[in-house]
Formats: structure tokens, C-alpha cells, sequence
């Protein structure tokens, strides 16, 4: 699954942020500027993502002699 933010903006102007491809908790801090942006967050809500474990990598990058 590729990894995605989806805004949605009801005519009221309520505003739902949801995150997509993302597991563990690293979907907070990507979603962090976006909630101070938009004002008072009214309530949270997780899905199973949030409660797997992050899969970290890393790339190196070696320089050729």
C-alpha cells in the first residue's frame, strides 16, 4: 500500500485528516503541522497501522574511490 495524507474539508468547514500506508506512530509527527495549521484538533481517532510496528530503512550511500 502506498503511503498518503487525505484532507478533507466538509462544507461546514470541519476538517479530516487521515493518514494511509503508514504503521506506527510516525503518522503523528507527519500529521503534527498540518492539525496546528487547521486549529484545535475535536478528537483523535487510530487504526490498526498505528498499533504495528514501524519498519525502518535506511540507504547508504558509499562513495566510489
Amino acid at each position: 500500500m502506498k503511503e498518503e495524507i487525505v484532507v478533507e474539508i466538509s462544507p461546514s468547514g470541519d476538517v479530516k485528516i487521515s493518514v494511509k500506508g503508514i504503521k506506527g506512530k510516525s503518522c503523528k509527527a507527519l500529521t503534527k503541522g498540518l492539525e496546528a495549521e487547521f486549529g484545535d484538533v475535536q478528537s483523535t481517532h487510530t487504526t490498526g497501522e498505528f498499533n504495528e510496528t514501524e519498519q525502518k530503512s535506511a540507504v547508504h550511500n558509499r562513495g566510489r574511490a
